[in-house]
């Protein structure tokens, strides 16, 4: 299986209320992306520059922190053409790849993008991919979600800064470059999910088990009292022996989009479950949960919570 690490950059309105108005907050004006082998080694490159037609004055902080100028971006290509371009160059030779980025707003973005500029999506539903961010954080062992910007990561790894940062195709070398030094820890067990194309039936359900944790992420239904009457009904099983755990905690929430959730296994301890509800389009309600193993004090921290809550109430 091949790679593709991209990097996009991208442009804004100047008002808040302006982004609000639109259905495209953010316009890529760049694709900057290389190709590694199975042996995570360069093959291939590809570089675009666009055009902007949505927001054509580039955003203060944009213009700070880019290479490019608006000269420019006036002589790039429209969306359309760079996209299909792109697409074509990551199926060209063998269409087993997988795609890899800084961060999860790439992937997001990109499909934002080529919605609103009419550009067919053919991208599974949901989407696997590596975020080498993420990954970053696993072979530095920072179990604490601390976030590293990819020139921080460039810094600690003490590789040659030899290329302008925020520059698509930099950017994506960069990224590539981290990712052929961590790539030691076995990517493959840390799979990231996108779901810009979230599952619509059972069968595009997620449910992965990583080395510390378990994801899942429901269908969609039509409401979010469909959706909650069918994650109650769901057997809280452990993750790591598959037995139903014994409940301390029923699905509580305290803002109506997360809610919590702990069990104990007579083998493997106390288990914590976390579930996010998402409303992308006001007609679908799915969910993400992830459970982890907990401690025995912060799992009666956790009932005590419970407890609380239930007396205010």
């Amino acid at each position: 299986m091949k790679y593709i690490v991209f990097d996009l950059e991208w442009n804004q309105g100047y008002s808040s209320k302006e982004e609000s108005e639109r259905p495209l907050p953010f316009e890529i004006i760049e694709i900057g992306a290389v190709k590694l082998d199975e042996d995570f080694k360069i093959i291939d490159s590809f570089h675009r520059i666009i055009k902007p037609v949505v927001y054509t004055e580039l955003f203060k902080y944009t213009k700070e922190l880019i290479p490019l100028t608006e000269k420019d971006l006036s002589k790039g290509i429209d969306f359309m053409t760079a996209c299909k371009d792109f697409l074509k160059w990551c199926r060209k030779g063998d269409r087993n790849y997988s795609f890899a980025t800084w961060g999860t707003l790439d992937l997001l973005e990109l499909q934002r993008n080529m919605a609103y500029f009419d550009v067919y999506n053919s991208f599974s539903r949901p989407l696997y991919y590596y975020n080498v961010q993420y990954l970053f954080n696993i072979f530095m062992e920072k179990y604490d979600e601390t976030v590293f910007s990819l020139e921080n990561a460039i810094k600690y790894l003490e590789l040659d800064e030899n290329k302008a940062f925020h520059s698509a195709i930099s950017d994506a070398e960069y990224t590539a470059e981290i990712l052929q030094i961590i790539s030691g820890i076995n990517i493959r067990l840390y799979p990231s999910v996108d779901t810009y194309k979230f599952p619509l039936n059972k069968n595009q359900e997620v449910s992965i088990i990583y080395p510390d944790h378990k994801l899942s992420i429901t269908r969609a239904y039509r409401s979010k009292e469909a959706l909650k009457k069918a994650s109650e009904n769901e057997p809280f099983r452990c993750h790591i022996c598959g037995k139903n755990l014994r409940r301390l905690v029923p699905w509580y929430t305290s803002n109506s989009k997360n809610y919590y959730i702990v069990g104990e296994c007579r083998t493997h301890g106390y288990m914590k479950g976390k579930r996010l509800i998402k409303n992308p389009d006001d007609k679908h309600y799915f969910a993400i949960s992830t459970q982890r193993t907990l401690s025995k004090d912060q799992a009666m921290t956790m009932l005590k919570n419970y407890n609380n809550k239930k007396q205010n109430i």
